[in-house]
């Protein structure tokens, strides 16, 4: 993802917000019910290859714009479509390298072609 992103810009992320996500206003979104991690109180980290999953369940798209690291954690930064009020004007940061809500896992791009007539 971050090597497409450097390469044509903006990609597609589909993931499944949880109700929590709603109420995001700033910072780092990681998903508040901590249900998902292991005895270790880490993020369980297996991906939809490991589990041998074709597909998970999503159901909001958002626009992945650009990555980075805040206070040693990483992040995507992403562009809602529920307006500027919204988060942080529009948009929002979700943890990476774990998959949050699936982010990682369903994500689409393209290289457009243009057809003359």
């Amino acid at each position: 993802m971050m090597k497409e992103l450097r390469a044509r810009g903006p990609i597609i992320g589909n993931f499944e917000p949880p109700s929590d996500f709603s109420f995001y206003k700033n910072g780092i979104y990681e998903y508040a019910d901590l249900s998902f991690r292991d005895e270790t109180d880490e993020p369980n980290t297996t991906n939809m290859r490991e589990d041998g999953m074709d597909w998970e369940r999503v159901d909001h798209s958002v626009l992945i714009v650009g990555y980075g690291e805040e206070n040693g954690k990483k992040f995507w930064r992403l562009q809602n479509s529920w307006g500027n009020n919204w988060g942080e004007d529009g948009f929002f940061k979700m943890r990476r390298g774990t998959d949050e809500c699936s982010v990682e896992s369903m994500g689409e791009a393209a290289i457009p072609t243009v057809v003359k007539n």
